[in-house]
């Protein structure tokens, strides 16, 4: 079964002021009895974790919760995702906490919708 894919109906690009993004962290640290830490590397590649923010409509926003309940199982499954920066698509999955809305300031009928999100190694 393949992916879903974040759909067509709901913004392709989250917003700037609300977008954050860390490198994967796949390093190893030891502390030995003598001298400074050790590290080295865990794996060659890793999830890195992103937080986003889209401004939709009231319609989008209906949508997109419908999309997360059922085609993504609440959030259970992995999807394909526009990378803002690459312009490329990546695999994701929504992470903990759960998607959280709440209305656009001065503005109606716009909704600011915030996804934590996991980027899967390819």
């Amino acid at each position: 079964m393949s992916d879903p894919v974040w759909p067509e109906a709901l913004p392709q690009a989250p917003q700037r002021d609300g977008y954050q993004e860390s490198t994967p962290d796949v390093l190893l640290e030891s502390k030995p009895d003598i001298g400074p830490a050790k590290t080295r590397p865990l794996a060659t590649s890793g999830e890195a974790a992103l937080t986003v923010r889209y401004r939709m409509s009231g319609v989008q926003l209906v949508t997109f919760r419908a999309w997360f309940s059922t085609t993504l199982a609440h959030g259970a499954r992995p999807f394909v995702w526009p990378d803002p920066v690459s312009g490329e698509v990546a695999r994701v999955r929504i992470t903990k906490p759960v998607p959280a809305w709440v209305p656009a300031a001065n503005l109606a009928d716009r909704w600011d919708l915030t996804i934590n999100l996991m980027r899967l190694p390819a």
